[in-house]
């Protein structure tokens, strides 16, 4: 038996007892609970007699031979037999391994009756050792075969086996689970016995579960059961003595019978008795010499019995003396040992304690450095933050130029993503440094919308994704204009990034309050891990687990959303089922003209907005006719081939054409299938 001692010290500069002295204290504690251990094992241990250490010597002798000529059933008998007496005498180890030899045998002979009542055996042992999850593991292998050869009996003895480990597990819901399972098919049998088992059970593990009204009833019920069966027995006990009193009224018969006969048979014999009395004498006196030599061995047979329990007798008491005998050496060398830690412990003591001031002192420079580390780390976490600023900031005009001048769209689009990037670094900065001061003032919550929905519109177009809208026509925000645009610019750039392709993203509202409006942005995507949803609003927090297809992210977006929407004096919140998308909630103040005005009846303008269908003359049509052809034979994914192909389109400044070569161009890098088969088969 192992034991562990977890000692927690605090840490302390003053001179107290040295770390040495505390270990000679658990040295102590450990030694003490050693010799406990030695005590409790000796209690536990049944000591095996002459006889069964004979039997068990001789039972895996046999099982060696038997195994060695190939009778693996017969050997499998003998490691049972051995494992057994081990068993019986709390020899837990030795009677595993003894059965597992066994299960191996029972295992390669393919003999399931024999597996199944090993594992059960198994399970058995392993709780009796507390090993619960081990036991349960042995009685789950034991139900599968007994379930594999419908044995009902089997099969209900190993639930309740199983309910009685789950409870010591307290896992309650599942024992209770089992033992409906077993009372079921008991039922079924109607094997009253075994009901009223599943009933005890079943009340003691509510009971053990604090479900007290369950534990009650099915207590009743387990009553009533036994009631019955009691009332069974006494019934069966009655049919037994009415069965019996006729038994003896024909034994009476057919005694007066025998009786009868044998009076006949007297006056026969009479005759001859005579002619027999000189063979009896002699016949008696042979008779009497052989009782004697019975009686004689008799007593012969009690004297040897009484010998060898006598000597078994002295030689439990002998190996009892030689247990105690060794518990009291072993007090002794402990007793030794601790006094010899004990001393040494107390001369360190003061040695140690004259190392504590120079510890202090070294501790207190230490100190002293890590504060100017510490101090070093803040200015240069200042600079840091001083410069990425400044980066940022000269970033600006750059892409405001780039901006004004961009004609190719997908390089307009990347430039508003950079710019958008570089204000949500620079706000959250000015957020977290208390610098931001709004701008309120009273915006229609619809014109919001539509600017965001517009600055992001090549990335929702390059995936052919719907955009639906849904929000009261005349409501007014009291917002600051540039910060609520840009919180619905990057939800909107993030519900785009995790929807698929032909998916939909939903902005709409819910019932107001008094002051405010709850408004909502909701996505088709794969759902956000209910772990990361209180992590998403964080800064540079990033979820792994959802593809985000193309589109990267520098994780302030959603963290520039909560410091805005905090700073209006609202909330946002996440909801999301893997799956099926994720809705993102948040609430913003009403202007006072609207809020007077405002009722949750006022009509809602509902827009739709998706990549428009393209058609094309017959001219068109003829035109790419060679394209589409080689197009056709390619799928999505083969982006290579395709883009030869839609570089070699000429459009001519047809406008038609322009657009049907960018929104192919666009399906292949969104890997759109869908979209792109409707474009080649346009």
């Amino acid at each position: 038996m192992h034991v562990c001692i977890y000692l927690k010290n605090n840490k302390t500069l003053q001179p107290i007892p040295s770390k040495r002295y505390i270990k000679s204290y658990r040295l102590v504690i450990v030694l003490w609970l050693f010799i406990q251990s030695l005590v409790l094992t000796a209690q536990e241990l049944i000591l095996l007699l002459p006889t069964d250490s004979f039997a068990i010597s001789d039972a895996i002798k046999n099982a060696e031979i038997q195994k060695g000529a190939g009778d693996k059933r017969t050997a499998s008998d003998f490691y049972n037999r051995a494992a057994l007496i081990y068993w019986e005498h709390n020899y837990f180890p030795e009677a595993i391994t003894y059965y597992q030899k066994s299960l191996k045998l029972n295992e390669e002979l393919f003999n399931s009756s024999g597996v199944s009542m090993l594992h059960n055996n198994l399970g058995m042992l392993h709780a009796d050792i507390k090993q619960y999850n081990k036991s349960l593991e042995y009685f789950r292998k034991a139900l599968d075969y007994r379930k594999m050869v419908k044995h009902s009996i089997g099969i209900i003895s190993t639930q309740i086996n199983m309910s009685v480990v789950l409870n010591n597990l307290e896992r309650y819901t599942e024992s209770a689970a089992l033992l409906e399972d077993a009372l079921s098919l008991a039922r079924e049998t109607y094997d009253v016995n075994q009901m009223k088992s599943c009933y005890g059970m079943l009340s003691e593990t509510y009971e053990k579960a604090g479900d007290s009204e369950k534990a009650k009833s099915y207590f009743d019920l387990y009553r009533t059961f036994h009631e019955k069966s009691q009332l069974d027995k006494e019934v069966k006990n009655m049919e037994l003595v009415r069965e019996t009193g006729l038994k003896l009224q024909l034994a009476e018969i057919e005694t007066k019978n025998k009786e009868l006969e044998l009076s006949l048979a007297n006056s026969m014999l009479k005759e001859k008795g005579d002619m027999l009395t000189l063979a009896s004498d002699s016949a008696r006196r042979l008779y009497a010499n052989l009782s004697k030599l019975e009686l004689t061995n008799q007593l012969l047979e009690k004297d040897i019995l009484i010998k060898d329990i006598t000597l078994e007798n002295e030689q439990k008491d002998l190996q009892r003396q030689r247990i105690v005998n060794t518990l009291l050496i072993s007090f002794l060398v402990l007793f030794i040992i601790l006094l010899m830690v004990l001393l040494k412990g107390f001369f360190d003591k003061k040695r140690i304690n004259r190392k504590l001031e120079l510890q202090k002192e070294e501790i207190e420079k230490q100190a002293a450095e890590l504060l100017e580390t510490n101090q070093k780390l803040v200015e240069l976490d200042i600079f840091k933050e001083g410069m990425t600023g400044m980066i940022v900031h000269d970033l600006k005009n750059p892409l405001n130029t780039i901006l004004g001048n961009a004609v190719n769209p997908q390089a307009l689009q990347a430039a508003k993503q950079m710019l958008h990037m570089v204000l949500n670094i620079l706000d959250v900065q000015k957020f977290e440094t208390a610098k931001m001061e709004l701008q309120p003032g009273n915006f229609k919550l619809s014109k919001i919308i539509d600017f965001a929905v517009g600055q992001v519109r090549q990335l929702y177009e390059l995936k052919a994704i719907r955009i639906i809208t849904s929000v009261p026509e005349n409501s007014l925000l009291f917002v600051d204009y540039d910060l609520i645009c840009r919180v619905y610019i990057n939800m909107l750039t993030n519900a785009i990034k995790y929807t698929p392709a032909n998916g939909t993203i939903t902005l709409g509202h819910f019932k107001t309050e008094q002051n405010t409006i709850t408004l909502f942005v909701e996505d088709s995507g794969k759902g956000i891990p209910e772990a990361y949803l209180d992590k998403i609003f964080d800064k540079f927090s990033q979820v792994e687990a959802r593809d985000s297809g193309n589109v990267r992210s520098t994780g302030l977006g959603l963290s520039f959303c909560k410091l805005a929407v905090d700073a209006h004096g609202g909330s946002i919140h996440a909801y999301s089922e893997m799956g099926k998308g994720s809705t993102f909630v948040f609430t913003l103040p009403l202007a006072q003209q609207s809020n007077r005005n405002f009722n949750n009846d006022e009509p809602v303008s509902e827009t739709i907005i998706e990549t428009a269908d393209i058609c094309l003359s017959e001219y068109e049509k003829e035109m790419l006719k060679p394209h589409i052809e080689q197009l056709k034979k390619l799928s999505v994914f083969e982006y290579s081939k395709i883009k030869n192909i839609i570089d070699a389109i000429k459009v001519f400044e047809n406008e038609q054409l322009a657009n049907w070569k960018n929104q192919l161009e666009n399906a292949v890098k969104a890997c759109n299938e869908e979209r792109y088969n409707k474009l080649v088969n346009i």
